[in-house]
């Protein structure tokens, strides 16, 4: 409210109106919702990649719902109070080992630690996008994990694959690799999520969930960081 007050001060002064009169022109403008958007809560982690993927493949003009149907695959995350799974921005996998950390901070001190050490093959952020790959996708760590820059480098990817493939399942099953033995499954299980069907999972004991390719396939182990130490949380499909 008193940012309202503030505001309509303002505008009362430079259009020389009442304090009243100002806040209903506020009200018609729709400037009131602008003012208070400093104060709005943050955008929750399990609501921020599909926005940013919606907007990227807009922007792209990428095949509609292929670039979210990836993001599913490659970080998608049960929300078990929503009941549904979404992309998870905080995510990084190297080592054929894939965390969900609980934000950006401890995503982006996990990444550079595993560069740090030798690791350079490191998938990041909405879209794995992998930093060895891709060396120049990115100006920084903070960027790679910021889910509209993630996703907009992942459409270009997928549009410069379509360009080069000619049709959206190859560029798809290249999205993960060019190379067939490799691309094959990964491009069926996303063609199959991206008409519709949910992800194939199956629940394994102590809460542990397996995605898996159609056809079967390996699998690639994905842990939540809780409290700091690592714990079983699902999978994700990979080689």
């Amino acid at each position: 409210m008193a940012a309202r007050g503030q505001a309509a001060r303002w505008l009362a002064r430079v259009r020389g109106v009442s304090h009243r009169g100002a806040m209903r022109r506020m009200m018609r403008l729709g400037l009131v919702g602008v003012v208070l958007m400093g104060g709005a809560a943050p955008v929750p982690p399990d609501a921020a990649c599909g926005p940013a993927i919606q907007a990227a493949e807009q922007a792209r003009h990428t095949a509609p719902g292929l670039l979210g149907a990836i993001g599913l695959v490659e970080s998608g995350r049960m929300d078990r109070r929503a009941g549904r799974r979404a992309p998870w921005p905080w995510t990084v996998t190297a080592e054929g080992v894939g965390t969900f950390y609980p934000t950006k901070a401890a995503a982006m001190e996990a990444a550079a630690a595993l560069q740090a050490r030798g690791v350079a093959s490191v998938d990041v952020g909405c879209m794995q996008v992998n930093l060895l790959a891709h060396p120049g996708a990115f100006r920084s760590m903070n960027e790679a994990f910021e889910p509209a820059a993630n996703a907009l480098y992942a459409a270009r990817f997928l549009t410069s694959l379509y360009a080069r493939l000619g049709n959206w399942p190859a560029a798809a099953a290249g999205y993960h690799s060019l190379t067939p033995a490799l691309g094959a499954k990964y491009g069926q299980l996303i063609a199959a999520v991206w008409s519709g069907a949910p992800l194939p999972i199956m629940a394994l004991p102590g809460g542990a969930e397996v995605v898996s390719f159609p056809g079967g396939g390996q699998l690639r182990l994905v842990r939540d960081l809780v409290d700091g130490h690592g714990r079983v949380s699902g999978y994700l499909s990979g080689p």
